[in-house]
């Protein structure tokens, strides 16, 4: 009996669903990949190996080594198509900088490079400790930070009960050079603090938002109000609200909270009525 590729002895067919190398729905399971489809120079061209892509692409030009790839494989089928999944993010955030760089056009003359992992989409969790944060001012400061593609929802556990974490689909923005910008690790609204993951987020710190340390060992003195180097209490800049990132009011009082959208009308300057709910209403004097 012939074995398959699997190593299972039987008929020549794969195991599991039929589907075909490199769709969309098997893209959806993996994790820092990219996909390399080799160009065709000339109809004499020898095809290429899958060890001599791996040592003469991948670890000579591009300088990786084998324990920073998880998985390479060569796809069947008429076009030479490389599939290369890295272990970490920072690994597939490493390939794109280096293909793009003038010194690595040889590769890109050679292959064409299609994404199968999409770094810049996350699933974000967002944990506050205090329930009374709202969906609605957490997507709001998700709004700053990046694109947000859905709802902000709970997380519930088998029986039914709320984690107080909260899901969200985002997709991260880029700077001008085209490097993905990264969430902050905590979120603060008011004087709740909350915390932020996603898979593939870098570990930074907390007060300069560097990486390599923690909070914990951080020698940065860094403003929590304007972000200059000095301490928050010395700072002479208006207060910035840490929901909507403006100046000259807080969180309590931001028209953008959902306090402001569905509260009463604030109080005006200069009111003193100490029942201005029912004065607004039009029962006061």
């Amino acid at each position: 009996a012939k074995k398959d590729w699997g190593g299972q002895e039987g008929n020549s067919e794969p195991l599991g669903p039929r589907t075909r190398p490199g769709t969309d729905q098997a893209a959806k399971t993996k994790h820092n990949a990219v996909r390399m489809i080799r160009k065709r120079q000339s109809e004499e061209q020898p095809p290429m190996q899958r060890l001599e892509f791996s040592r003469s692409v991948i670890q000579h030009e591009l300088g990786y080594s084998p324990g920073d790839l998880n998985c390479l494989f060569k796809l069947p089928g008429p076009r030479e198509t490389f599939e290369i999944s890295f272990k970490t993010p920072e690994h597939l955030a490493l390939f794109w900088h280096k293909t793009r760089q003038d010194t690595h056009s040889n590769i890109l003359n050679k292959f064409h490079i299609e994404p199968i992992t999409e770094p810049d989409r996350k699933t974000v969790t967002i944990i506050f400790y205090n329930e009374t944060v709202t969906e609605y001012d957490i997507r709001t400061w998700l709004a700053r930070h990046a694109q947000v593609d859905s709802d902000v929802r709970q997380i519930r556990d088998e029986d039914g009960i709320w984690t107080g974490a909260r899901k969200c689909n985002i997709t991260l923005r880029r700077d001008p050079a085209g490097t993905i910008k990264h969430l902050p690790s905590t979120i603060m609204l008011g004087n709740n603090r909350g915390q932020v993951f996603y898979y593939g987020m870098p570990k930074l710190c907390r007060n300069c938002g560097a990486t390599g340390h923690l909070a914990a060992n951080c020698t940065v003195i860094r403003c929590k109000n304007c972000g200059d180097e000095h301490f928050t209490k010395d700072c002479t800049e208006q207060r910035k609200c840490n929901l909507c990132g403006n100046e000259g009011h807080v969180f309590r009082n931001c028209p953008t909270s959902y306090k402001a959208a569905t509260g009463p009308p604030r109080q005006p300057s200069g009111h003193r009525c100490r029942r201005f709910q029912l004065c607004a209403a039009g029962f006061g004097p």
